[in-house]
């Protein structure tokens, strides 16, 4: 429909007039004040690119000219971090670098192509830290497309497009033959496992043909079916009907990724360690505050639920290690996912995922038939839909699967207590351990599993 605003990527890309009107009252309107800008920003990019208006470039670049695409001194709004934020962000910031250099300065950051490069690198290398993940992966995807379609960088563009062709690799090895993405993953939310309409379908659906055709056009959506990379060799690769108990890394870790980081400024050293989420991690701790108080992000929301640990001194030594069953288990990578898919059931789970300790959007295990999913839950005992996005689990349970078969063990370590105990107004609601399953009713009986 002409008023639907996702649809102006495909209609742009089709040649056909766009409403200018809709790119100034949605995707323009109080850009600077949107936490989320960057979801808001791949879609200007590539309008951008697929129209032939020149008054409408330049209304999108003006636009979004003054908002900084990096993290800079008293940053209290935007996200810039997570691994899907950093793919729009510094996926944007090139491709506006490459149509207007002279006015690059304004809005791209310090070493944008180095950092760019050093991002597409660990990915290709590595993988994805949010990994499995049914509400991230679309939008780092999207901004591997927006490189891959538009960025003339030789360095970038080939490099972006492997990387995209390795997640959408990395996808359909989690989709079973339904077209279904009930995962393990490390960040999450639970109604895209309550929800079969919330887990990935569309993206699966235009890859495969599998499973729920959309019934409207997304942001990450549009960016694909607007997108000129050829799907096909991976799509015919796509194996939806056996996988025998694949182990799949996710990394680096943490000591890797020191390594790796070693040459890149501070803040951009910071900000990768955070993409693997690791913020208060004893390791990484003495980082953290130094970039905190070096561009004054205390007053950041994202990091409400940590400024209770801000008067603490020393979260690193005997102290850091007393509260690393909540500081440490925030970190993504350095796991396996151990994964059996047999046609339409999936079982997969995260290999000695921080046992007993917090676990903040991580599902680290789930079963599945068809476009049910089973897993257990740590924390309030309330309604499913009414569970916390963050924390997920007020402690992580000991794992392990060989095939088809998992062990699961649940053992909260006594140091959630003490933690407590030295930061007594933390939001963490680490005193509710219940752990609870979650089986689908239409599974009770006899047969069913």
């Amino acid at each position: 429909e002409n008023n639907v605003l996702e649809a102006m990527m495909v209609k742009a890309y089709n040649g056909e007039a766009i409403d200018e009107g809709l790119i100034d009252s949605n995707l323009l309107f109080d850009l600077d004040q949107d936490r989320d800008a960057a979801f808001r920003m791949i879609m200007l990019v590539r309008l951008h690119e697929l129209s032939s208006d020149r008054a409408i470039q330049r209304k999108i670049f003006e636009g979004v000219k003054t908002i900084p695409f990096w993290i800079s001194y008293q940053e209290s709004i935007r996200v810039y971090w997570t691994e899907n934020q950093m793919s729009m962000w510094m996926s944007s910031a090139q491709i506006f670098y490459e149509r207007y250099p002279d006015d690059a300065d304004l809005f791209v950051g310090d070493n944008l192509k180095q950092r760019l490069l050093h991002y597409l690198n660990q990915k290709l290398e590595y993988g994805f830290a949010e990994f499995f993940s049914s509400v991230y992966l679309r939008y780092t995807l999207s901004g591997l497309l927006n490189l891959s379609d538009f960025s003339q960088d030789p360095d970038i563009q080939p490099l972006a497009t492997q990387v995209a062709y390795k997640l959408i690799d990395h996808i359909l090895t989690g989709t079973n033959s339904e077209g279904a993405f009930p995962v393990a993953a490390g960040r999450n939310y639970i109604y895209y496992y309550l929800s079969t309409a919330h887990q990935m379908s569309d993206i699966i659906w235009i890859l495969t043909g599998r499973g729920e055709k959309p019934n409207k056009i997304q942001s990450t959506t549009g960016i694909l079916i607007t997108s000129d990379l050829d799907f096909a060799s991976i799509t015919l690769s796509y194996n939806s009907d056996s996988i025998p108990g694949a182990t799949i890394a996710i990394g680096p870790s943490l000591s890797e990724s020191f390594e790796s980081n070693k040459g890149l400024s501070l803040v951009d050293r910071v900000i990768f360690q955070w993409s693997y989420g690791a913020y208060f991690h004893p390791d990484v701790s003495d980082d953290t505050i130094l970039l905190f108080d070096q561009l004054d992000l205390w007053n950041h929301g994202e990091f409400a639920a940590f400024k209770a640990f801000k008067d603490i001194s020393g979260l690193v030594g005997d102290l850091g290690e007393l509260l690393a069953p909540v500081t440490a288990s925030s970190v993504l990578t350095g796991h396996d996912v151990v994964l059996f898919k047999n046609r339409e059931v999936v079982l997969s789970s995260v290999q000695n995922y921080f046992p007993g300790s917090l676990g903040y959007q991580s599902y680290p295990w789930v079963a599945s038939t068809g476009k049910l999913s089973i897993w257990t839950q740590s924390g309030p005992a309330v309604d499913w839909e009414e569970r916390p996005g963050v924390p997920s689990n007020s402690h992580l349970p000991y794992l392990e699967q060989i095939d088809n078969v998992l062990l699961i063990m649940y053992n909260p370590k006594d140091a959630l207590d003490l933690v407590t105990t030295f930061v007594p107004n933390n939001p963490l609601g680490l005193e509710n351990k219940e752990v609870a399953l979650h089986w689908p009713d239409s599974l009770q009986g006899f047969g069913s599993y």
